[in-house]
């Protein structure tokens, strides 16, 4: 048992690369894609607890009650975000169903494994967490207004059901959380970091396989077209990444930086689920292939991180 621990720590130092080997063996192993699909929401759930798990509740408590900043990230991200990805997409000539994706992809409250992805790069994870659950809170408001105003369709969404559930999800895995800290006491937790990264890491690669399902065949379909939606989300998420982090700045590097993970780390599963069978099937793969940026980015710019990000959390 105490091997296996050991080996399971030793994970939790890898884990930067967790990402992109999920992604590459989704793409690899699309049996293995299709089958893990089933299991996402599982192991988003492990993955999430876990990061919460591991953020001290202190700095958790700290970070709700920096409401200035928490209602200045969320209005960020909802309103202001796909407002700038509309007027950006305007001056690119870019087909129209990709467009479109990138407007509503910006417009999404951040993925659930934000906060997971923060804890990987050693940033704030704490103010991820929180501005995560208050976008999911809002985000049923505020995505009708963006579908009015900005795309310009008037699309039969439930998004009051769908942000329903994903506020069960999150205030689910925050419950689990706190129940887990009481019953194992923070300096346990403390003590056994590393396996607990371990065990994240396994839940992040489980995860990214199954959001790679049906990719592959796409790739062999229709190449140029992939080619086209990879390099735009790839685009967009650097593009939020630079601009949320410059606007954040004063709010400390950590902050910022876990914000813009936040920002250009856009549920797009949300987005396929709300508009699956409303949408051209076109506009649909961008939320299939926008996956790959948002999970080997952040492993790619970890080194930069590391160089920007302050010695101690802010």
């Amino acid at each position: 048992m105490k091997n296996f621990l050991s080996i399971i720590a030793a994970l939790g130092r890898l884990a930067s690369f967790a990402l992109p080997v999920g992604l590459v063996m989704g793409l690899v192993f699309p049996t293995l894609a299709d089958l893990l699909k089933a299991y996402l929401i599982p192991t988003l759930f492990l993955t999430l607890t876990l990061s919460l798990l591991c953020t001290p509740t202190e700095r958790l408590r700290k970070s709700f009650l920096r409401t200035r900043l928490l209602f200045g990230a969320t209005s960020w991200i909802l309103i202001i975000s796909p407002i700038l990805v509309f007027w950006s997409v305007s001056f690119v000539d870019i087909q129209q169903s990709i467009a479109l994706a990138a407007v509503l992809a910006a417009a999404a409250p951040p993925v659930t494994a934000a906060a997971a992805i923060a804890l990987f790069l050693r940033l704030n994870t704490a103010i991820v967490a929180c501005v995560t659950v208050l976008s999911m809170l809002f985000a049923p408001i505020t995505l009708p207004l963006v579908l009015k105003y900005l795309v310009s369709t008037n699309l039969d969404l439930n998004l009051w059901s769908i942000g329903f559930q994903l506020v069960v999800f999150i205030f689910t895995c925050f419950g689990v959380a706190m129940l887990l800290k009481l019953v194992l006491g923070e300096q346990k937790i403390t003590n056994n970091k590393l396996v607990f990264d371990g065990v994240s890491v396994i839940s992040i690669i489980l995860f990214t396989i199954g959001v790679m399902s049906g990719v592959s065949a796409l790739i062999v379909d229709r190449p140029w077209f992939v080619l086209e939606n990879l390099i735009v989300s790839s685009a967009l998420v650097l593009f939020l990444y630079l601009i949320t982090t410059v606007v954040f700045w004063p709010a400390g590097k950590s902050s910022s930086m876990a914000i813009a993970i936040a920002s250009g780390n856009c549920n797009l599963g949300l987005m396929y689920i709300a508009l699956l069978g409303k949408v051209d099937t076109d506009v649909l793969v961008y939320f299939s292939i926008g996956q790959i940026p948002m999970y080997t980015l952040p492993s790619l710019l970890a080194p930069l991180v590391r160089k920007l990000r302050d010695n101690k959390p802010d």
